[in-house]
């Protein structure tokens, strides 16, 4: 199997003039948006006229490389990091330019939103939004999805968007939630800048909660619009998907193939699946279905109560989360009678469902024992 790395290694010394830039090279940039910069060094903002190569990002995050790998969370692969160094020092990315970072992560305002612009040549700009980081709010702001449309988060990607399009043509990428910010900020950006966009990536994000009228103005748009996503992908087909579709080949099984590392690399461009699986059409229509079946206040009651059992555990983000399990049982004990048989009724509905307990449950299972295997990497780091 071929990954990011042997990409690399195999077309890392081309330029974008000798080698036009393709599907793979997108992927790569909506991965290393999602590094924690800040906890370390300083970025070209969005409200200041500060750039950097890829080159000079890496020389800067390489002194507290295992900082950042001990700190990138739980859902993030480490190997995001060594993923970096190794684009800036090659001849195809490392004089491309980074600028107009926004990081804005905020528990009041329940957005948790991340981007960057990446300049390839004078006249073509990819904007990246970043997936959803280790923050407990990501998540918040994730699962109100299922109730509330925009999104502060979506709102935010299309006034970024109208902020960075000052190029001739535009690219327009991310992955998870920042896949569906693409898909949002390019179905509602003004027309004048819809125009300079060649193409929209969403990298098995969530589609929009809206029901669309495919009208002539919608179709135009979509079909500059992908969605890429693994042949048993769950975080992909979650809601209304109006994309082209592009079914790629992974080498995880279930929730698990959400990890853009274990998709399979052909040239340069991801194998291609002829198919989804039996199993990845099983449980989008069990999930879509779940979804119908509740109205938009027992949603709302349903994610309100989750997210303060978590916050009960006074941790801010996954990694804290994880250390204090017992805490969330107790936050469970002490809540109301309403609120337990809510919870229970909707986990209890997933837990017994074998398709969905095998590709979901297990899957997290098999995820913690290669974080495992990762913590015993990152201890061996320089």
């Amino acid at each position: 199997m071929s990954n990011f790395f042997d990409y690399l290694k195999w077309r890392g010394d081309l330029t974008f003039k000798q080698d036009e830039i393709n599907e793979i090279d997108i992927a790569l940039f909506t991965q290393i948006v999602m590094i924690p910069y800040s906890i370390h060094i300083e970025m070209p903002l969005i409200d200041t006229d500060k750039k950097i190569t890829l080159n000079e990002l890496g020389k800067l995050v390489n002194p507290f490389k295992k900082s950042y790998m001990e700190k990138i969370g739980l859902i993030l692969p480490s190997e995001i990091i060594n993923l970096l160094l190794l684009m800036s020092e090659s001849k195809r990315y490392k004089d491309v330019i980074i600028s107009n970072y926004v990081s804005d992560i905020c528990i009041n305002k329940e957005i948790q939103f991340t981007a960057f612009t990446v300049d390839i040549s004078k006249d073509l700009r990819l904007v990246i939004y970043s997936g959803t980081d280790d923050s407990i709010i990501g998540w918040k702001e994730n699962f109100k999805m299922m109730f509330k449309y925009p999104t502060e988060a979506q709102k935010a990607s299309v006034l970024y968007l109208e902020r960075v399009s000052n190029y001739k043509k535009l690219i327009i990428a991310g992955h998870s939630k920042g896949g569906n910010l693409s898909i949002y900020s390019g179905l509602h950006i003004e027309n004048n800048i819809f125009k300079k966009i060649k193409k929209i990536y969403n990298l098995d994000g969530p589609g929009l909660t809206e029901n669309l009228v495919l009208n002539k103005r919608n179709e135009r748009r979509f079909k500059k619009m992908y969605l890429y996503a693994g042949q048993t992908a769950i975080v992909g087909y979650l809601f209304n998907q109006y994309e082209n579709e592009i079914v790629v080949h992974s080498n995880n099984v279930g929730l698990y193939q959400h990890d853009l590392f274990s998709w399979e690399i052909e040239g340069n461009r991801f194998k291609r699946n002829p198919n989804r699986s039996k199993d990845g059409i099983y449980i989008e229509n069990k999930l879509n279905k779940m979804l119908e079946k509740m109205d938009s206040v027992t949603k709302e009651e349903f994610v309100d109560i989750a997210f303060r059992l978590l916050m009960y555990t006074r941790s801010d983000n996954l990694t804290e989360l994880n250390k204090k399990k017992f805490k969330i049982i107790k936050s469970y004990l002490n809540i109301d009678r309403n609120s337990k048989k809510l919870i229970n009724k909707i986990l209890l509905e997933l837990v017994v469902d074998k398709v969905i307990f095998k590709n979901l449950f297990l899957s997290i299972r098999e995820r913690n024992v290669k974080k495992k295997i990762e913590k015993k990497m990152i201890k061996n780091t320089k």
